[in-house]
C-alpha cells in the first residue's frame, strides 16, 4: 500500500514546502560555516572519474526510489566498476543531511529543491557547477529555460535534475456525472470552481451520513502562491529584496481560499483534512470529494491508482482574474560544497539528468523530463494511463503558465512566517488583508538580514 503521508513528507522536504535544513543559520549552528570557509576545489582539465559517489535522497515509497535505482544500475553498467554510486536513503531527511553537510562525511550529491538554490549558493552547501559546465562545454539548450533560471543564482549554476512537475487538479468523474455537470477543462476558472463545488457539496450524505464536498484544496505554499499570481499579485520584488504581499491582489487571492471553507463551505477545512485518514485523496477514493488540489503534483496519482473503481482524471489548475499561474516544481540535485569525489559526482549528475538518464527511469512515471526533446518520450507511450487520465494534456496546457519558485536567500524562514499568517486566515481569526499587512514587515526584516 502506498503511504500518502510519507510521500507528502518527502516532497515537502525536497521542494522546500516545509521547514528546510539548508539555511545559513542552521548550518552555522552545526559548525557548517567553518567548513564552508575552505576554498572550493575547482575543476581543471577533464579527468576520468573513479571511486564511489554517495547520493543522499529522502526515504520514500518504492515507486519514488525505483527511478533513481534504475538510473544507478544503468550508470554502473556504463561506468563501473571503477565508478559506482551508493544511494543513501534517509528518514528525517532534512535533519540528517544537515548534520552530514556540517561534518567531515558529506554526501557527494543530494536531493533538494529550487527554493533552496539562493541559500545554497550563498552559504556554500552546494558547489557552483559553472566551471564543470564550461570545462566540458555542456550544451544546456535542451533544458527548459525556466528550469535553468530556477537552478541558477547570481551567475552560479547550482543544480540539475531529471524531471519537473507542476500543480494539477484532480477530479472525480462519477461525482460530476451524478450531478449532471460538465467536467472541467483548461478554460475552467476559480469562480467556476466555487459554483461547481457548491453543486456537488452535500453536508449530510443520505447514504453514509458523512459529508460530501465539491472540492478540496490544501494550504501548501505552492497552492497559495498559484492563487496570488493568478490574481495578479507577487510575493517578492524582482530583485528579491522586498515582500509584496500587502497588495489588494494578494489579499483577494488568499481570502478566496479561506472563503471556500468559512463562507461557501464547499470544501473540508484544514482542521479536517489534517486528521489521519482524512486527507483529500483518501476522501476522493471514498467518493466524498469531487475536485482536489495540493502541492504534490502528479505524485498524488499513485494514491488514486490504488482505487481501481475510482473514475478520476487530471486537468490543468483553474484560471484566476489574471489567467493561470502554476508553480513549477523544479526539484534539484546538487553537488555538496565539500564533496569528497567531485569528478565522480559530476559524472553521476550529468548521466542521470541527461535524456538517456530519463529514458532508463523505472517504475510509474509521474513527472516530465527536464529535456524538451523528451516531451514525447517513448517512456511515456508505454504508460497509456497518462493519456487516458488527461495527464499529457494537463502538462501541455500548463507549460505556458509555469511560474518559477521564489529565489531569495533564507526562504525557509520566510515561508515559516507565511504559514503563521495564513493559518490565522484559514481559521477565520483575521482577514487576509489584516494578516498580510502584518507579515510583510516581518518578512522584509528577514530579507534585510540576508
Amino acid at each position: 500500500m502506498f503511504d500518502q503521508v510519507a510521500m507528502t513528507r518527502t516532497r515537502r522536504a525536497v521542494f522546500g514546502i516545509g521547514a528546510g535544513v539548508f539555511g545559513t543559520t542552521a548550518l552555522a549552528a552545526c559548525g557548517g560555516s567553518e567548513a564552508q570557509s575552505q576554498p572550493a576545489q575547482q575543476p581543471t582539465a577533464a579527468v576520468k572519474a573513479t571511486g564511489k559517489v554517495v547520493h543522499a535522497m529522502p526515504a520514500g515509497s518504492p515507486d519514488e526510489l525505483l527511478p533513481r535505482q534504475s538510473q544507478m544500475e544503468a550508470f554502473q553498467k556504463k561506468f563501473g566498476p571503477a565508478l559506482t554510486v551508493e544511494l543513501l536513503t534517509l528518514d528525517t531527511y532534512d535533519q540528517k543531511v544537515q548534520v552530514m553537510l556540517a561534518s567531515d562525511t558529506p554526501p557527494d550529491t543530494f536531493s533538494s529543491g529550487a527554493v533552496n538554490v539562493a541559500t545554497q549558493a550563498t552559504n556554500g552547501t552546494a558547489k557552483d557547477l559553472t566551471p564543470f559546465i564550461k570545462r566540458d562545454k555542456v550544451d544546456l539548450s535542451d533544458f527548459y529555460p525556466a528550469l535553468i533560471k530556477a537552478w541558477t543564482w547570481q551567475g552560479k549554476h547550482i543544480a540539475f535534475n531529471d524531471t519537473w512537475d507542476t500543480t494539477v487538479m484532480f477530479y472525480n468523474r462519477d461525482l460530476f456525472n451524478r450531478a449532471g455537470l460538465k467536467v472541467p477543462d483548461a478554460s475552467f476558472t476559480y469562480d467556476q470552481w466555487v459554483e461547481t463545488a457548491r453543486k456537488m457539496t452535500n453536508p449530510n450524505n443520505a447514504n453514509e451520513e458523512r459529508p460530501t464536498w465539491g472540492g478540496a484544496i490544501l494550504t501548501h505554499t505552492p497552492v497559495v502562491f498559484n492563487l496570488i499570481w493568478s490574481w495578479g499579485g507577487e510575493v517578492f520584488s524582482p530583485d528579491g529584496k522586498r515582500c509584496l504581499l500587502n497588495t489588494p491582489e494578494a489579499a483577494a487571492a488568499v481570502q478566496w481560499l479561506a472563503d471556500i471553507w468559512n463562507k461557501h463551505q464547499v470544501a473540508p477545512p484544514p482542521s479536517y483534512t489534517s486528521q489521519p485518514g482524512q486527507n483529500w485523496p483518501q476522501l476522493m477514493v471514498a467518493g466524498r470529494v469531487g475536485m482536489g488540489m495540493d502541492a504534490n503534483g502528479l505524485s498524488t496519482a499513485r494514491t488514486l491508482m490504488q482505487a481501481t473503481d475510482l473514475n478520476w482524471s487530471v486537468v490543468a489548475i483553474p484560471k484566476g482574474p489574471k489567467g493561470r499561474q502554476n508553480w513549477m516544481f523544479a526539484s534539484t540535485t546538487v553537488m555538496a560544497g565539500q564533496a569528497k569525489n567531485p569528478e565522480g559526482a559530476w559524472a553521476w549528475l550529468r548521466y542521470f539528468t541527461s535524456p538517456e538518464g530519463y529514458d532508463v527511469r523505472g517504475g510509474t512515471e509521474t513527472a516530465r523530463s527536464t529535456h524538451s526533446s523528451r516531451a514525447n518520450s517513448p517512456r511515456l507511450a508505454t504508460q497509456p494511463w497518462l493519456t487516458e487520465r488527461g495527464v499529457i494534456q494537463a502538462w501541455k496546457d500548463s507549460e505556458a503558465t509555469l511560474h518559477g519558485p521564489p529565489q531569495v536567500v533564507n526562504y525557509q524562514a520566510m515561508n515559516a512566517e507565511f504559514g503563521k499568517a495564513w493559518s490565522q486566515v484559514w481559521s477565520g481569526q483575521k482577514t487576509a488583508k489584516q494578516a498580510l499587512e502584518e507579515v510583510v514587515p516581518v518578512v522584509n526584516n528577514l530579507l534585510a538580514k540576508t
